[in-house]
């Protein structure tokens, strides 16, 4: 009785195994490249339209693009050299101050022997923990890489801006003419998505820092600043960085008392209902129609597959979406599913008046 036939794979079959083994192993090496990239683009978008006003108002490009560059780089000094250092003094000095608070805090923990485990590790830290100082060592690493990080962005971002629109015609040069017409579209709807979007972020990031920074100086509570900065970078990751800034803003205030805290408690959540229903609703307008569960699923599975970074990048992509299927995805999905799609959109969340 024969054997089974064995299978006799062409040799050009494991070159191209070994050609997609390549490809997937250079992408996971230069996956935090390609959003650091992903992000420039985002940032040289939204400063195309006002290099092109200031075009428009006889500042000559040259100027224009120097007088932005300038202005981002100045930012981004500001940042590090003058509010940096006051948010780093502000978070050193918050262990002592929350150190009575946290005992309080174990005591009331009605488990036993949960609470003996927390009272070993405030008399003993660093054995609970492990090597602090490797700890603080790694943790200094990682703020100097993400600042770095940053840094290469802004980069990045004035390169996109000053050579850009010269580097996607080139790339445009090799789509066919129908192909072409699309791509000129798709960029020209999605920019004005991108341009919304990042706009829209820095204005409500800014929002919250006024609104954080005034609540917790009113009432008392120690980092004022610090809080405030870090509502305001977590602002951009949707429920999730709310959280985190609730957390942080209620435990520091309990160092003030419980009645500050259920204060400060009160207002974040009201803030955070205004700025959902009132404020994002307004800056945005239709540009930025996203289901809340939607952006939950996609930021959930963006920061778990490719950190803080992937989380930024998502919400613009969803968003950008229905520009794709309109102008790319019809031929396979049909005009009615188009049509229901577009109806959905369009009374899925209605633009604000703003009389």
């Amino acid at each position: 009785m024969n054997g089974p036939t064995p299978i006799d794979f062409p040799f050009r079959t494991y070159l191209k195994v070994l050609f997609a083994a390549f490809a997937v192993f250079v992408f996971l090496k230069i996956a935090n490249l390609l959003l650091l990239v992903g992000l420039a683009i985002l940032i040289a978008t939204t400063l195309y339209p006002i290099e092109g006003w200031l075009v428009r108002k006889g500042v000559p490009r040259t100027l224009a693009f120097i007088a932005l560059a300038l202005a981002t780089i100045g930012v981004f000094a500001t940042f590090l050299f003058v509010l940096l250092p006051m948010v780093a003094d502000q978070f050193g000095a918050i262990p002592e101050k929350i150190g009575p608070v946290i005992h309080d805090l174990g005591a009331k923990i009605p488990d036993e022997e949960m609470r003996a485990k927390f009272e070993s590790f405030l008399k003993d830290p660093p054995k609970a923990v492990g090597d602090l100082p490797a700890k603080l060592v790694a943790i200094s690493t990682s703020l100097m890489g993400a600042l770095f990080s940053v840094g290469l962005m802004l980069v990045m971002a004035l390169y996109f801006l000053a050579d850009g629109k010269k580097t996607y015609r080139w790339l445009r040069a090799f789509a066919s003419a129908p192909n072409q017409k699309k791509l000129d579209q798709t960029a020209d709807e999605v920019s004005k998505i991108v341009t919304a979007y990042v706009a829209g972020q820095l204005i409500t990031s800014a929002l919250v820092a006024v609104f954080v920074y005034a609540l917790l100086s009113l009432s008392k509570v120690p980092a004022a600043l610090a809080l405030a900065v870090l509502a305001a970078v977590f602002d951009i990751l949707p429920m999730i960085g709310f959280l985190v800034s609730l957390a942080a803003a209620g435990l520091i205030a309990l160092t003030v008392s419980s009645s500050t805290a259920l204060v400060v408690l009160a207002a974040f959540v009201g803030y955070h209902f205004l700025e959902n229903y009132v404020i994002v609703p307004w800056i945005y307008g239709n540009r930025m129609r996203l289901s809340g569960l939607v952006v939950l699923l996609s930021l959930t599975v963006a920061v778990e597959v490719g950190g803080v970074l992937a989380g930024i990048l998502i919400l613009p992509v969803i968003a950008a979406y229905p520009v794709v299927e309109k102008i790319w995805l019809g031929k396979w999905l049909g005009a009615r599913t188009l049509a229901d799609h577009a109806k959905l959109e369009a009374s899925a969340d209605p633009k604000p008046s703003t009389d």
